[in-house]
Order: C-alpha cells, then sequence, then structure tokens
C-alpha cells in the first residue's frame, strides 16, 4: 500500500533529487525501484477501490456479482504472491484507517503508511503534534496577556 493518498490525491511523487554523476548505476537503480513500487503502490488502492467501489448494480445477477467480487479481491489481495500475514496486514490497514475521525484519517492516510503499525506511529504522532501544538498556543496567549497586564501597570 505504498504512497496511496497520493494517487487519490492526485499529487504526483517528488522527483528523486538524490541522483549525481558520482552516485553511478546503483543508486539509478534504487530510484528506479523506488519508482516502480511508488506505481505498483498505486496500483495497489486502484484495485483496493476497484473492489470496494462495486455494486450490486454493475452486474447480471447474483452470480455474476460474486464473480466479479471474487475477480476484483484477488487482483487487490493477490493471494498468489502475498502470504496470509500480509493479507490480514492490508485488511486490517484498511479497516484501521477507515475508524479514525476524519481530520486524522485525511492526514495519516495521506502519510501512506504500509503496515499497521506505521499506521499507528502516524495517529501517535499527530496526536502528540495537536497536544503540543495546543500546549505552545496557550503558552503564547498567556505571554501575551502577562505583558499586556505589565503595560497597563
Amino acid at each position: 500500500m505504498t504512497r496511496l493518498m497520493p494517487a487519490l490525491s492526485g499529487k504526483g511523487q517528488p522527483p528523486h533529487n538524490g541522483l549525481d554523476a558520482r552516485s553511478g548505476r546503483s543508486d539509478h537503480r534504487k530510484a528506479k525501484s523506488s519508482s516502480l513500487r511508488g506505481e505498483a503502490g498505486a496500483s495497489v488502492e486502484m484495485q483496493r477501490q476497484r473492489f470496494r467501489q462495486f455494486r450490486y448494480q454493475d452486474s447480471e445477477g447474483p452470480r455474476e456479482a460474486c464473480r466479479r467480487l471474487r475477480e476484483l479481491c484477488r487482483r487487490w489481495l493477490k493471494p498468489e504472491s502475498r502470504t496470509k500475514e500480509q493479507i490480514l496486514e492490508l485488511l486490517i490497514l484498511e479497516q484501521f484507517l477507515t475508524i479514525l475521525p476524519q481530520d486524522v484519517q485525511s492526514w495519516v492516510w495521506e502519510r501512506g503508511p504500509e503496515t499497521c503499525a506505521q499506521a499507528v506511529a502516524l495517529v501517535e504522532g499527530y496526536h502528540m503534534g495537536r497536544r503540543e501544538a495546543g500546549m505552545w498556543e496557550q503558552q503564547v496567549r498567556v505571554s501575551f496577556f502577562l505583558a499586556r497586564g505589565i503595560r497597563e501597570k
């Protein structure tokens, strides 16, 4: 699920700036591999969306609907190339992101976590940042009122 949100939001991946004449082919291969992983992540997300957005009305009856869902699910989860644990991780990650409050969900989703552990760390960082911002804002207010009170005397 590499870099899922950029694919959804239309934001492109930042260009790779780490290449220079001295770095040679090894760095080029790494950059190319990284770029391909990004494309693969977008493809995974696209397959997930196709599966999740499929509607009964898009098929010609219940048998066709089940067949299409099975096909879409296999394209997304790729059971032939992923372990059961990897598939579970994808499902749990998706559900975890879905149950988050909307503001947190958007912020975490944009950062494209690939595992539940990464998503949890992002949520914790989000909350910590919000607390720190609130404390900073409170300190600014207190400083402002103290300075104002001192001037009035």
